[in-house]
């Protein structure tokens, strides 16, 4: 079981390195060609506009619409995972399984949590949680941010994560509430807020960034559904 799990970790780590040398290589093509249509333009404007019959019939050059496109394209510096599903269907186990920090996420039969949640990375001491208002505007607040280096003073030999303490900073902003009625305008208030935790994961220095969403219940709270909407607009 435990050679099986490392090699599926090295095989996403493959596919990770995999894109981004990809999307980096496609970048600096597309980056070299407006480089060399400028150059071309520049020394052959007057000629070309002048030469109306080879202008009409040789479109050499990408029209205003199609250059902007290329021009406005600013791919993800990071590979962007979203971990979707019905509750109780093994999300966590998964999330736990590729961020090599311990067991550290609520668990539960049913819905245990109704926030997004984002997972970066951040050296050791750098590890905390981050709170935004909503994932529409990203906007941080203040004064939000939790400490988890502690929890890590010992990852970078180890590979182990004080998983007790950090379960228990971490429940505190993901548990849903007990005495809340999903369908209250104090419980949309709170499951509208976005966390983002930053850790010391190997495979998110890599270039992850990895999405954990809530399970899917035909039960699900408007605002549940709002917020997976705007996950995949943003």
């Amino acid at each position: 079981m435990a050679n099986t799990v490392e090699r599926n970790s090295e095989f996403i780590k493959k596919l990770i390195r995999t894109n981004n040398s990809i999307k980096n290589s496609t970048l600096r093509t597309t980056r070299k060609f407006l480089q060399l249509q400028q150059n071309i333009l520049e020394k052959l404007t007057n000629i070309y506009e002048n030469l109306t019959t080879i202008k009409n019939t040789a479109h050499i050059f990408l029209d205003d619409g199609k250059q902007k496109i290329i021009e406005e394209c600013k791919p993800y510096d990071k590979v962007q995972l979203a971990v979707c599903g019905y509750n109780s269907s093994g999300k966590t186990s998964f999330v736990h399984e590729l961020l090599e920090c311990g067991k550290f996420l609520p668990t539960g039969t049913g819905a245990i949590s109704a926030r997004i949640v984002k997972f970066t990375y951040a050296s050791n001491d750098q590890a905390c949680i981050v709170l935004y208002r909503s994932i529409i505007d990203g906007v941080e607040i203040k004064r939000s941010k939790i400490d988890l280096s502690s929890c890590f003073i010992e990852y970078s030999s180890t590979k182990k994560a004080n998983v007790k303490a950090l379960k228990e900073k971490v429940k505190e902003h993901l548990l849903r509430p007990i005495d809340c009625d999903e369908h209250s305008d104090e419980f949309e208030k709170w499951a509208a807020f976005f966390v983002e935790i930053r850790l010391p994961s190997p495979i998110l220095e890599l270039g992850l960034e990895l999405y954990d969403t809530p399970g899917f219940l035909a039960s699900d709270a408007p605002v549940l559904r709002n917020n997976l909407l705007a996950l995949i607009k943003a």
